[in-house]
């Protein structure tokens, strides 16, 4: 490019250079590309950092620099860092916005086990163990965001405050239990 910066390209998948097609949990059928298909295995791959993904699944020129922590770079590599990051971190975002992409990942977490259905059985048991109240206010509090018992309307503080208050009152229980018991 004539300014001296180059551009990020996605990376040419040998194995398979035809669209991948896939029936979606709403019975549709979708078609995405290997690089799309690359990028949505590398998202689930990093926990959801779609930045992460996209360095794992495109050619982003200086991405290497990724793997070597920050404060060992000199000022030029510190640059071509942030660049190799914003460009990862922007087609991230292209890619995760595509319909047929999020619908392919919704895919690959049914294949992995991990549905709806499954995870409120864990969230269930979880509110419903005894052994650690810690965990089990944490999955309550949970709940209630879900259900958007907590509506954010500025109020974020009150709301720190109020799931701490509960946090304390679970801690001085369960000292108090161990106390009891060891007497």
């Amino acid at each position: 490019m004539a300014n001296g910066k180059t551009k990020a390209k996605a990376k040419k998948i040998i194995s398979s250079p035809l669209p991948f097609t896939f029936k979606g949990n709403d019975n549709i059928t979708y078609k995405i590309t290997p690089t799309e298909k690359s990028f949505c295995k590398a998202f689930l791959e990093t926990n959801g950092n779609g930045t992460q993904a996209a360095l794992l699944a495109f050619d982003i020129p200086n991405k290497e620099l990724c793997k070597f922590p920050y404060s060992m770079l000199n000022a030029e590599d510190k640059k071509k860092r942030r660049l190799a990051e914003n460009s990862a971190a922007s087609m991230a975002r292209h890619y995760i916005r595509k319909v047929q992409n999020i619908k392919y990942i919704d895919y690959l977490l049914d294949q992995y086990g991990f549905t709806d259905d499954k995870v409120k059985l864990e969230h269930f048991k979880l509110m419903n163990q005894d052994k650690s109240l810690a965990d089990k206010a944490r999955g309550v509090e949970m709940y209630y965001k879900i259900k958007g018992k907590f509506e954010d309307k500025g109020n974020e503080g009150e709301i720190k405050e109020f799931f701490e208050g509960i946090r304390n009152l679970v801690k001085e229980y369960e000292h108090k239990g161990q106390h009891d018991r060891s007497a």
